[in-house]
């Protein structure tokens, strides 16, 4: 019997792998709206329902809604002085930038010279309409430095046609929904050249105004109307440009891969579940939760007869538990999760939270719906950057977070 419950567990995990690794390949460049992405994603996930025999609400297992967004969609060259910049490792350009063609001459704003009043009067008052500011963030943890960041470099004050900005921490991708008139770049302060004084970029960008995307939801009837529901998001940060993109493995094709892991584990069991188990896919989750905002305003069944719902976001590691957002909100339903894993030991510790507006569960919450965010700690750290391969997650605590939901809804449905 050990044996045979451990094989079908570690086939919940080669089947999960393989969905990750999927999910992460080129094929999606990073699940986001540049050239369709989003939507070749969706019907990868939407063939996986289908071979499962999942229901469907409609007609269709995508629900579409339209988005804004900013894309990066074609060249992306940024030569600093005589260097060329890796894009991804070495500098970021950020997602709201204008696209940006030619040679700039660059200002340099240093703490120092911020703090030199006379020279930094003499500097804000110049023209910088085709030109390059370069600032050193390095100066924000004072106060003063910080003020004076917000006042002229945020939004870009000065006008300047680019803004550089100088980092020591690791380079993250955060998507825009909106297109900035000017194009932002942050610089590893390894990567700087020993000398510079220009800034030569080929970006292109692109704006989308109401473009298409889509939710994939699918369902296995109950004995009750009553639902149970699993979500993750599919989405994620796309592409930087040509040969550049996100893959997105513990953020989120994860949660993705355990969502579809449940609905084949519910489908192949012989028994009829008590509650339906609704497993839903989300898009636009990276820009504002915009695919699980438009579900709950446009529901495909009644918000009230969802009993609880379960949001799987960032589960990819775990060899430190996991942390349940909402866990003060519904102390009774925490208890019952931290009572499962203590009987059983799947993961080594269950930490809570309260509410927080961080991850699909959250406008469901508003709703009055029942719900938890779960995701797992460990040491593995990447996350919104071009190192989050499928390969490197480690899907350290997926087994045992997998059957603690197994066990969790069967708690539930027993109620």
């Amino acid at each position: 019997l050990t044996i045979t419950f451990s094989d079908i567990y570690a086939q919940n995990l080669k089947y999960a792998h393989n969905i990750i690794d999927t999910l992460c390949s080129p094929t999606f460049a990073g699940r986001s709206y540049e050239f369709d992405n989003d939507g070749k994603a969706a019907t990868y996930l939407e063939n996986e329902f289908k071979a499962l025999k999942l229901k469907k609400f409609e007609k269709s297992y995508k629900q579409n809604f339209s988005i804004n967004v900013n894309v990066l969609n074609g060249k992306n060259s940024v030569i600093l002085g005589e260097k060329t910049l890796k894009v991804g490792s070495e500098c970021m350009i950020r997602a709201h930038s204008a696209p940006a063609h030619g040679t700039f001459e660059i200002v340099k704003f240093t703490p120092e010279i911020i703090r030199n009043q006379a020279k930094f009067d003499s500097l804000i008052a110049q023209n910088y309409k085709g030109k390059a500011v370069l600032i050193d963030t390095s100066g924000l943890r004072k106060p003063s430095f910080s003020d004076t960041y917000t006042r002229y470099f945020t939004g870009n004050a000065l006008g300047a046609s680019v803004i550089l900005k100088i980092s020591d921490k690791n380079l993250m991708q955060v998507p825009a929904t909106f297109s900035a008139s000017f194009t932002e770049i942050e610089i590893m302060r390894d990567a700087l050249p020993d000398s510079f004084t220009t800034l030569s970029l080929d970006i292109d960008s692109k704006f989308l105004k109401n473009e298409n995307t889509q939710n994939v939801i699918g369902y296995i009837k109950g004995k009750s109307d009553t639902c149970i529901i699993f979500s993750a998001h599919y989405d994620h940060i796309g592409m930087m440009g040509n040969g550049v993109y996100f893959p997105g493995a513990h953020d989120n094709a994860s949660g993705t891969a355990m969502v579809l892991d449940l609905a084949r584990h519910y489908k192949f069991q012989k028994k009829k579940p008590n509650y339906t188990l609704v497993f839903m896919l989300f898009s636009g989750e990276e820009i504002g939760l915009r695919g699980s905002s438009y579900y709950v305003e446009n529901p495909l069944f009644p918000l009230s007869k969802i009993k609880f719902l379960i949001n799987l976001d960032i589960v990819g590691s775990g060899d430190k538990g996991i942390q349940v957002v909402n866990g003060k909100e519904f102390r009774k339903q925490f208890d019952i999760l931290t009572q499962l894993n203590e009987n059983q030991h799947y993961l080594p510790q269950i930490k809570i939270r309260g509410s927080a507006a961080n991850s699909d569960h959250y406008p469901f919450f508003v709703k009055g719906v029942p719900s938890f965010f779960i995701y797992t700690l460990g040491d593995y750290k990447e996350y919104h950057n071009i190192y989050d391969r499928a390969d490197a997650v480690p899907l350290s605590g997926y087994e045992g977070l997998f059957k603690l939901m197994v066990d969790f809804v069967e708690n539930l449905s027993s109620k």
